[in-house]
């Protein structure tokens, strides 16, 4: 009998380039210092298509980037970023 060819395995994604292999879970906070400041979330203009949230002042996208940190993606009630020390998700209070 023959087998039957093993399925493809999938390729592992490398880690992101600011995140350490050993960054862990997400932090979650409405305000957080990091280096070279601090980030706060003051609100967000949610929509499917173009996404905003003012954070420090500034309004910002995905693929924005503030004080070293990356924005991954914006929610109706938080705003996720990448940073040196891995995921960091800001929360409207």
């Amino acid at each position: 009998t023959t087998s039957a060819p093993s399925p493809p395995r999938p390729t592992p994604r490398p880690p992101a380039e600011t995140a350490p292999a050993d960054a862990g879970p997400p932090v979650y906070v409405s305000s957080a210092e990091v280096a070279g400041g601090s980030l706060e979330l003051g609100g967000i203009a949610f929509s499917v298509e173009r996404p905003f949230a003012l954070i420090n002042g500034q309004v910002v996208g995905p693929g924005d980037r503030l004080l070293g940190h990356t924005v991954v993606a914006i929610r109706p009630d938080s705003v996720e970023l990448e940073g040196p020390a891995g995921p960091l998700v800001l929360r409207l209070r």
